[in-house]
């Protein structure tokens, strides 16, 4: 079978190997391909059989046009970016990778909150301009499951870490924003647009949010007018909690063994059949 990576760069920059995919049929790796070029996009799937993708779309235009798709597999754990409806019409299986990324995007989710409440690379600036300042403590903090009215207005970190989907899109706004606590602290490790960025940045300039920690945004790379970067107290990486070489690794290994469980047959981690 012909098998297609349409942005294999992210998950292999050059340091991992796709040895154990190429075992697996004919397989062709493209670095990056342009996300807003349906056309391109088509071109580079063409007679593939299995379409393997991380950020670029594949729409019901793409499934039309390349009819011999079989399976379509995801290099993340949100497939957002494929149109979920037309492959369950086509009963093409989706798989996804999941848990390959806890450890580190949680690592970073805390690494984002201790830079918030303490300041690291900015008193590391003040000691070599000659200053000595005092940083806040996290000791009377604490973190538990809770349903989302109280978390909203209980917490003092509200840190995302769920799936996009219709209904949590645009789940942190101007109204969940109104009930939470005065000078939360609000992480996203997931997806940006879990987030209404306008209303998060009017919630930072009124001082209602004390600081945002985002490896996220809404449109990625991030647009030169996104309300964020002009927003006090907001820390934006550029999506990279997830990534460390052994993550990316565990990702790689999961994504062959789903092809190899579709081409004998069975699915694993399939989400929409």
């Amino acid at each position: 079978m012909k098998i297609v990576i349409l942005d294999g760069y992210t998950e292999n920059p050059g340091d991992l190997s796709w040895e154990e995919m190429e075992k697996l049929g004919e397989l062709t790796v493209y670095d990056r391909t342009p996300v807003s070029d349906q056309m391109e996009i088509i071109r580079r799937i063409g007679d593939a059989e299995i379409v393997i993708t991380n950020k670029t779309p594949v729409s019901r235009a793409a499934m039309d046009a390349c009819p011999n798709i079989k399976y379509i597999g995801m290099l993340a754990t949100g497939y957002n970016v494929v149109d979920y409806e037309a492959a369950k019409e086509k009963g093409i299986p989706l798989c996804n990778i999941p848990s390959y990324g806890t450890e580190a995007v949680g690592q970073f989710a805390i690494a984002l909150l201790l830079e918030i409440c303490h300041h690291i690379g900015y008193h590391d600036k003040a000691v070599h301009d000659g200053r000595w300042e005092n940083n806040p403590e996290l000791e009377s903090d604490t973190c538990r499951y809770a349903d989302l009215d109280e978390v909203l207005g209980s917490s003092d970190v509200i840190a995302l870490h769920c799936p996009l989907f219709a209904d949590t899109e645009g789940i942190i706004n101007k109204n969940t924003i109104a009930k939470m606590k005065d000078g939360v602290i609000i992480l996203n490790n997931s997806r940006g647009p879990l987030i209404v960025e306008q209303d998060l940045a009017d919630a930072l300039a009124s001082g209602k949010v004390y600081a945002a920690g985002l490896d996220v945004v809404s449109s990625e790379p991030i647009k030169g007018d996104n309300p964020l970067l002009n927003a006090p107290n907001c820390i934006i990486t550029p999506h990279i909690s997830w990534a460390p070489k052994e993550s990316r690794k565990r990702l790689m290994d999961i994504a062959v063994d789903n092809v190899k469980a579709f081409l004998n047959g069975t699915l694993q981690n399939v989400v929409n059949l």
